[in-house]
């Protein structure tokens, strides 16, 4: 091919591939994987190391890498903000207080995805009357998850039901849960 012919289509192609290549970034694996846990299973700080929580059976959690037989994921759940206490440790926002961990919820007042072991360590993320959206990365044992490549991790509204709720911010039973 004629070496003018060739710098010009060179010239047109790399604009076209750059474009591909930004629009296909969200494509990627690992940019909208879900991880979702098939059986009750401990999330941790790193392989075979400190319990984080207890996640339950059907929780998703957003991929981030797998490395032997684990797996790396980001958990993004709701806690109930009178369990948690503002830290600047390690880099984090907030600690686990309540004694004897905290439960990690979908949304406010909604389904329990876990509970949090007193002490874990979180990055707040938003809050909302009472609770505060919070975030974590750990590891779970590869053997009791699924992952998902077929979709995007699931959006998590920081609405809270206000007719539910009653407008308080106090949960069920008058305690944190």
């Amino acid at each position: 091919m004629n070496p003018i012919l060739q710098r010009s289509l060179l010239r047109r192609s790399i604009p076209v591939l750059l474009a591909s290549l930004v629009s296909g970034a969200a494509a990627e694996p690992g940019g909208a994987q879900v991880v979702r846990v098939e059986a009750e299973e401990n999330f941790r700080l790193e392989p075979n190391g400190t319990r984080l929580a207890t996640l339950a059976a059907g929780t998703e959690l957003d991929f981030v890498e797998a490395r032997d037989t684990w797996v790396r994921a980001t958990l993004d759940g709701w806690v109930w903000a009178a369990s948690l206490q503002s830290t600047d440790r390690n880099g984090f926002d907030l600690v686990v207080s309540a004694s004897g961990g905290e439960n990690l919820r979908e949304h406010p007042r909604g389904r329990v995805l876990g509970r949090l072991s007193e002490g874990t360590l979180l990055d707040e993320i938003e809050r909302s009357t009472g609770w505060v959206r919070v975030q974590r990365t750990g590891w779970i044992w590869r053997v009791s998850v699924e992952v998902d490549e077929t979709r995007a991790p699931s959006s998590r509204s920081p609405e809270v039901d206000r007719e539910a709720d009653g407008g308080g911010a106090t949960p069920p039973g008058g305690r944190a849960t």
